[in-house]
């Protein structure tokens, strides 16, 4: 059983660690510390725990929570995706940044923390990163001045995050690292306007409505009481994509036998990201539609209804497609799924400008999805493609252990 390391006050708990949290916080809490002479600090002792407890520490109020929580998080493999030949394996290699996300993670991105900083004020520079300094926030201390003052703010200003993809992979995780203490009903969290309909119903399954957004205006200054500072969590970690999907409700039965659905997703003309285009779409879909008959679903864009989303992906056995948005709808496939993403890449083993390469391997990785991976070389600057059919098959083959025939 996961165990959980809890310190307070040099005592040591030492329990389960999600059932024995709440008698944990029950012993943090009777050993409240007389207040802090530092108006920075609540007066709550610092908690350590070695693992993000969502659901599990029940506090009432913001005045309640310790003055810094640190989370030390378990190592995990990122796992080598799966290629057809040796030639795909070395120009994957070519690029040095793939080579070093092989492996365990480092200590530096293995590390989380919530610091609650009495009136502290948040403005421009401001990181928001795993690398992130809580002193970021503590500048300009002092009286409360114009609109922008709260009695308790989570700012979580991560760049792009309006989109619903940079939602799922820059933002959410650290809405599940620091759930416990942003769920207050007085915390507000300021973020950037989210252009995607389907984050505000993400956030709604996790009882985060409206009413406790306030959405960041660029060059505005906002004050807090009370201001979390929460911005420090991996980048990638197993446990938060988990947790994530468990609040948006993804039903993971992996005892079951796999779906037999199988997507394909291509991209219409005049997408607002214009580009990685199949060029030989229509063989491809004849070729796919002649192997799966009606279990070959194919999609022009991803599903923007989060019910219909989770609905629709739990049937979905594999998703193949150019790196591209619509891909990120895999978060809501079941564990030991398939993805089969085509990559445009260049003879260097990199890929085209403007493109996060990595982010479905990763996303793969965290949720104990099959990763395959076919590189092929773009056809111009904007990454459309022709896919190598023959190569395409092979993976398929590969994942229905299917013999090819030597024609």
């Amino acid at each position: 059983m996961d165990r959980c390391k809890i310190s307070s006050n040099n005592s040591e708990l030492s329990m389960p660690a999600l059932s024995g949290a709440r008698q944990s916080w029950r012993v943090l809490h009777r050993n409240r510390a007389p207040s802090s002479n530092n108006p920075s600090e609540t007066d709550i002792e610092p908690l350590s725990i070695s693992y993000p407890l969502v659901d599990e520490l029940h506090f009432e109020d913001i005045r309640d929570v310790p003055k810094r929580i640190k989370i030390d998080y378990a190592q995990f493999n990122i796992m080598e995706p799966h290629f057809i030949s040796v030639k795909d394996r070395d120009l994957f290699y070519l690029n040095e940044n793939n080579k070093k996300a092989i492996g365990i993670a480092t200590k530096d991105k293995l590390r989380g923390e919530i610091v609650v900083v009495r009136n502290g004020t948040h403005g421009t520079p401001y990181d928001c990163g795993y690398r992130g300094k809580v002193n970021s926030v503590m500048s300009g201390i002092g009286e409360h001045t114009g609109n922008n003052n709260f009695f308790a703010l989570a700012p979580l200003v991560v760049p792009d995050s309006y989109s619903f993809q940079h939602f799922i992979d820059g933002l959410l995780p650290k809405i599940i690292q620091a759930y416990d203490v942003i769920k207050i009903p007085s915390v507000k969290i300021l973020v950037e306007r989210f252009r995607d309909s389907i984050v505000l119903e993400i956030l709604e399954r996790l009882n985060i409505t409206g009413n406790k957004l306030v959405y960041y205006e660029k060059g505005e200054i906002y004050q807090a009481e009370h201001l979390v500072f929460a911005c420090v969590a991996p980048p990638l970690h197993p446990l938060l994509w988990q947790h994530a999907r468990n609040k948006m409700g993804v039903i993971d039965n992996a005892v079951e036998a796999l779906p037999d659905n199988v997507v394909l997703v291509t991209r219409k003309e005049g997408v607002q990201m214009n580009g990685r285009h199949i060029l030989n779409r229509d063989a491809v879909v004849n070729v796919l539609r002649e192997r799966y008959g009606n279990r070959l679903i194919v999609l022009h864009r991803g599903i923007h209804n989060l019910g219909q989303a989770i609905e629709f992906h739990k049937n979905v056995k594999i998703i193949i497609g150019v790196h591209g948005g619509a891909l990120y709808n895999s978060i809501f496939m079941p564990t030991r799924s398939y993805v089969v993403e085509i990559t445009p890449t260049l003879k260097t083993g990199q890929s085209v400008e403007g493109i996060a390469e990595r982010i479905f391997w990763y996303q793969s990785n965290m949720i104990g999805q099959n990763y395959w991976r076919i590189p092929v070389q773009p056809q111009n600057q904007w990454g459309d493609v022709e896919i190598n059919i023959p190569d395409l098959l092979t993976v398929l083959d590969k994942i229905e252990d299917l013999p090819r025939s030597e024609s």
